[in-house]
């Protein structure tokens, strides 16, 4: 997790020299302990997964086909209490552990699924996406504002996301030296980008992606905004990768 500090304190250095954000001790604590003041949500909830993974694997090799659909349809439904606020399973970790037993029940029942055709599965996906956008307008425009998102995050988010990884399972396999660098920064581009103390810098004030969300080309703007973020996340894990190899070669030598 070193990775995670750096960028961690990093970030907040550079957002205090610059004064985009005030130094006093909550901030410097959020900045040397993330994992345990939620200021990157993915990272705690993964640190907690990881540590419960020895027990749900106990769980997920007792469970036959039925009982793992039940699971899941129960993990979900919790879950999905946020939708009228209720948040006592709803903290990331219960998202975490419902994509945990996703993946279970893929890798156990994968053959069981050959029924359900690829054409279906961009079928499901586009009629999801579909359904996500006009829940989204009718949602914000009945003074939801950016809550009606949250509609959006939990069953459909699910299906879909399981549809997509379903039809790259299937897919023939392949590789790419260019994908591989990317998919190494992505973490990174994550650390960089949703740090509370710059995200709202990044995308208020850097992107404005404020001033796009009602148009239709929005999604393209969308695209543009990941296009540029990766290419200067490249460029600063790139250093953090040398500095850290100097540091380590510093120290063994």
């Amino acid at each position: 997790m070193q990775e995670v500090w750096f960028y961690s304190i990093l970030i907040f250095v550079v957002t205090w020299y610059f004064n985009i954000i005030p130094i006093n001790v909550v901030n410097i604590f959020r900045a040397i302990f993330p994992f345990i003041t939620a200021e990157y949500w993915f990272v705690s909830a993964y640190i907690m997964l990881i540590i419960l993974i020895p027990f749900l694997n106990i769980v997920s090799t007792q469970l036959n086909y039925r009982e793992h659909v039940i699971l899941l349809f129960v993990l979900i439904s919790f879950d999905s209490l946020s939708l009228i606020k209720n948040g006592t399973m709803t903290d990331y970790l219960a998202s975490f552990m419902i994509v945990y037993f996703i993946g279970t029940f893929l890798r156990k029942y994968l053959d069981k699924l050959s029924s359900i055709k690829n054409w279906m599965l961009y079928i499901n996906v586009v009629i999801l996406w579909m359904v996500e956008i006009i829940s989204m307008e009718i949602l914000f425009k009945k003074g939801y504002g950016i809550e009606s998102v949250r509609f959006t995050d939990k069953l459909l988010a699910f299906s879909g996301a399981t549809s997509i990884f379903l039809i790259f399972l299937r897919a023939r396999k392949f590789y790419s030296s260019i994908v591989n660098k990317m998919a190494k920064t992505v973490f990174a581009a994550y650390l960089l980008t949703d740090n509370p103390f710059a995200r709202n810098f990044v995308w208020n004030n850097i992107f404005q992606t404020f001033k796009f969300q009602d148009y239709i080309w929005v999604p393209l703007y969308g695209l543009l905004c990941v296009a540029v973020i990766m290419l200067v996340t490249i460029v600063i894990d790139t250093a953090r990768i040398k500095l850290f190899k100097m540091v380590k070669h510093h120290i063994v030598n």
